[in-house]
């Protein structure tokens, strides 16, 4: 089911690429023959006017040049028509291909967590069944020997029951105690713990490793054990690889403890964006300390420019962008008051349509070259090299308008951004110029440091509140490791239990009886 699931999800994905393909080359040829039909058009109409004002209206080489004139300009008309319908299919299908990628993730993580489910599953079958294959009893043999040595223990029972009562008082309650809270936060880890094995496919030497690195992390970042196993299987569930699994916790419980994003939410987000923008999962810490340094310098918070972010990784990672470019932009914009959904979506359109400009060089690249203060050459190999320059040369570009007597809103206009939530992105960008800069500087010295989560996080553990929950999970720790020692004998009282009592109704009333005088005697001891 899963399996088909991710099949069918992959081929709609690969069926949008295609079409992708196809609209662009559709559009540069339409493009071109747009404005080959613009040439001819001017040309007709100087030569009309040349024959009107040389021959007059009525003349018939004039009648023709005007007839010739009307045809190709309802061709050009049509034909400028095909290049709008042709954006607008290319637009259209940029915003499927990021909702199949988003499917075949979603298609893939639910295919890993059905597998790793079997496997579990398997194996406790499997040892269930060894542990039956060993169960042997000797109960009635057993019950025999008790009978008479239980005669003898009845003349002793008396003066041990003296005896007993200071055992219970001096030690068999405070070890009965250290037990039961030691096999408790045992039990508890485990099923923590349980998790990570269904969403990561690992041998029992990683899952050891695994499960050593959340104990100690939990001694270190004021975190339960339970809760960074919780983050773990997430990571497990949304495709992080073993090797990079203990790094994208640890990352991912320093994002929930030092900003407003919470473990779990970032984990999804971030693998999310990971994925759509090919992102490499040893630069996972890379981008948790851009996130955090951009969040502490500028007016937004590091939630809300991860929700820009995701919603500008796809547009930014076909244009070109880095990932700390992307996070660079999304700062800017969520810092001039933009909403994710509709900032996010209304940027990425526009930087779709400068790249359709540059590869097909219709006319809107001569408009983004001139609103840039660049030739279309100057842009196109701008754009090339450095996607991130040439937006910010536009918006600054944008932002020029007014003083050079143009209206910066009739430019948007005349460039087809006549989409108001397009339009109002745009504006607010030019009125922020030099933060798209410095953001964008922010971002990629963050990211090439990659210290800013790291020291943040540093702060938040060194508060008497953190140091105490670190001491408390290293005396859970301790606990854990005792009833770690203890649970093999635990499990095979469980194994056995019911088996014993099947046996203990099988035995004769005498025999019982001794069985129960026998217990007694060792509460009487304590």
């Amino acid at each position: 089911q899963y399996e088909r699931a991710l099949e069918a999800a992959n081929k709609k994905l690969e069926t949008a690429h295609a079409r992708q393909g196809k609209l662009t080359a559709s559009l540069a040829e339409a493009s071109a023959r747009n404005a080959d039909l613009k040439t001819k058009v001017a040309a007709a109409t100087t030569q009309y006017e040349a024959f009107r004002r040389k021959l007059g209206d009525a003349d018939s080489v004039t009648l023709a040049a005007k007839a010739n004139l009307d045809a190709l300009s309802q061709e050009y008309a049509e034909s400028s028509a095909e290049v709008k319908k042709l954006e607008g299919q290319l637009a259209a299908n940029t915003k499927s291909l990021q909702n199949n990628a988003d499917a075949v993730t979603k298609a893939r993580t639910n295919l890993n967590q059905a597998q790793a489910a079997l496997k579990q599953t398997e194996a406790q079958i499997k040892a269930t069944t060894d542990k039956l294959a060993r169960m042997q009893s000797a109960w009635t043999k057993s019950g025999e020997t008790l009978t008479a040595f239980g005669t003898k223990c009845a003349a002793v029972s008396t003066a041990m029951s003296k005896v007993g009562k200071g055992m219970t008082i001096a030690l068999t309650t405070p070890l009965l105690a250290l037990g039961t809270a030691a096999i408790k936060a045992s039990v508890d880890f485990e099923s923590a713990f349980t998790g990570v094995r269904k969403t990561v496919d690992a041998s029992e030497q990683e899952y050891e490793r695994l499960s050593d690195a959340v104990k100690q992390m939990s001694t270190e970042l004021a975190t339960s054990s339970g809760a960074i196993a919780e983050v773990m299987a997430n990571a497990g569930q949304l495709g992080i690889q073993n090797d990079y699994l203990v790094e994208f916790t640890r990352t991912m419980i320093d994002l929930g403890n030092s900003t407003d994003i919470a473990a779990g939410e970032a984990a999804t987000a971030i693998a999310q964006f990971a994925n759509v923008t090919h992102m490499a999962q040893s630069d996972i810490g890379r981008f948790g300390a851009s996130l955090v340094d951009l969040g502490n310098n500028y007016a937004t918070t590091e939630s809300a420019i991860m929700h820009m972010a995701t919603r500008l990784a796809a547009a930014g990672s076909q244009v070109g962008l880095s990932q700390s470019q992307i996070l660079g932009f999304a700062t800017a914009l969520s810092s001039v008051g933009l909403e994710a959904e509709a900032g996010g979506t209304a940027f990425s359109k526009a930087m779709i349509q400068m790249q359709v400009a540059v590869e097909t060089g219709n006319d809107s690249l001569t408009d983004f070259a001139r609103v840039s203060g660049l030739t279309e050459q100057a842009f196109k190999d701008l754009w090339n090299s450095n996607p991130a320059g040439a937006i910010e040369a536009f918006i600054v570009g944008l932002s020029r308008m007014d003083e050079q007597g143009v209206s910066s809103i009739v430019t948007l206009e005349e460039m087809g951004f006549s989409e108001v939530r397009l339009r109002d992105t745009l504006m607010r960008a030019t009125n922020a110029t030099q933060l798209f800069a410095s953001a964008q500087e922010t971002a990629n010295r963050a990211w090439s440091e990659n210290t800013a989560l790291t020291s943040e996080a540093s702060k938040r553990y060194a508060t008497t509140e953190s140091r105490l929950k670190n001491l408390k999970n290293t005396a859970v720790l301790a606990a854990q490791r005792i009833g770690d020692d203890l649970n093999p004998t635990v499990q095979k009282l469980i194994d056995g239990a019911n088996g014993l009592l099947e046996k203990f109704m099988s035995l004769d009333e005498e025999q019982r009886m001794m069985i129960i005088k026998l217990a007694a005697l060792a509460a009487a001891a304590g």
